[in-house]
């Protein structure tokens, strides 16, 4: 067997961004539980030239509008308060991931020295999206760097549009004619390179849906100073009319909100704001919520697999990305019969029981694309 995987995914966001070290996570931990000996790529593509790392420093000393979000804050409170936050992520990557050792930076560095595996495997996360990237392909996310005569695999990464710019159609399907084994996310992505390349994608599972919840449980991490029961609040984008759905379930409930500080928006609102929470803190407070309010992909998957109550508020479409996220959990809200817990507009509120969320159908059909998932996976790394 072929023992030893790279894996190439988002790792360029996994100091701040829940879902992409989860789903990295989830993608390392299944392919070591099959007996292989992975380990994931470091490696800053198109969308990251000034690394996400950046973006702590640009989240803490934005000039003018979060100046005034937080006048009435300590400022050094708060910088503390998210370097601490960076520390909670580096320390989940250290626990429970490895890593190969050398950083890649650009797509000239990967591809005159690439790492070395018996094979390659991307995904998941947009890193097919080409709207994150200008409009092009980072030939490094499809894995072209990989010496010739090494199996390339495609396992759920995200196209994240409905329809490639013209501009990168071309190079997308010289690409995608390279793998041995594709499948991607989303059935608008199967279905895009279908037409284009004339070859079968499978459809398969966000990874972090692959393990089991009581695997996600065994890493939670409780988090301090917070009420038994809450209403959690995590998005990414927030307007006037989301700020009052919440505070109207919140008044609903009898119970406060709080909210994960982890975007511009989530400083904006009203509510109790929480920057001390790392990926195992996030799980830990998705799973003890009472309810859930969210635009994130991964919040509404952990949402799923913990069985806790939800709405998604449907993200403004700020072009082809807007429209891309709402598509992401669309597709999946349809995989698992949830799409009434889509929220809109307020006449959507009134439909949705607060108190509880019928699972049943969602978890057995989770049991049955679990299995095709990882039977794909394992077929793919097997296969001589």
């Amino acid at each position: 067997m072929k023992n030893r995987i790279g894996i190439m995914t988002s790792e360029e966001s996994f100091l701040n961004n829940y879902g992409a070290v989860l789903q990295g996570f989830a993608l390392f931990t299944v392919l070591r539980d099959m007996g292989f000996d992975p380990q994931i790529i470091r490696y800053d593509g198109l969308r990251n030239q000034a690394t996400n790392r950046g973006k702590i420093a640009s989240f803490i000393n934005s000039s003018g509008k979060l100046k005034r979000i937080i006048n009435k804050v300590k400022r050094k409170k708060i910088s503390d308060q998210i370097i601490g936050r960076t520390e909670l992520f580096r320390a989940f990557q250290d626990k429970y991931m490895v890593f190969f050792s050398e950083k890649r930076h650009c797509w000239d560095s990967i591809r005159h020295d690439p790492p070395q595996f018996d094979q390659y495997v991307c995904g998941s996360d947009q890193i097919w999206n080409p709207v994150f990237k200008g409009n092009a392909n980072d030939r490094g996310y499809f894995l072209d760097f990989a010496p010739l005569g090494k199996r390339r695999i495609a396992y759920a990464p995200s196209v994240g549009v409905n329809v490639l710019p013209a501009e990168c159609s071309d190079e997308f399907n010289e690409l995608i004619l390279k793998f041995d084994s594709i499948s991607v996310r989303e059935r608008s992505g199967a279905r895009i390179i279908e037409s284009l390349t004339g070859k079968e994608c499978f459809v398969a599972l966000d990874p972090t849906l692959l393990l089991e919840p009581e695997r996600w449980r065994g890493m939670e991490v409780p988090l301090k100073n917070i009420q038994n029961e809450f209403v959690l609040v995590y998005q990414f984008r927030s307007s006037e009319f989301q700020v009052q759905s919440v505070e109207m379930l919140s008044k609903a409930l009898g119970l406060p909100v709080v909210s994960i500080a982890l975007s511009e928006a989530s400083l904006e609102t009203p509510f109790e704001k929480r920057f001390d929470v790392g990926p195992s803190e996030f799980l830990w407070l998705v799973d003890h919520a009472r309810f859930v309010c969210t635009d994130s992909f991964h919040a509404t998957v952990f949402s799923i697999l913990f069985g806790t109550p939800f709405i998604v508020f449907e993200r403004e479409k700020i072009g082809k990305a807007g429209a891309d996220m709402n598509s992401r959990v669309s597709n999946l809200l349809e995989t698992f019969d949830l799409s009434e817990r889509i929220v809109k507009q307020e006449a959507d509120l009134s439909r949705i029981d607060l108190e509880s969320c019928d699972f049943s159908t969602a978890w057995d059909a989770l049991v049955s694309t679990r299995a095709l998932s990882i039977n794909y996976l394992r077929t793919a790394l097997e296969t001589p």
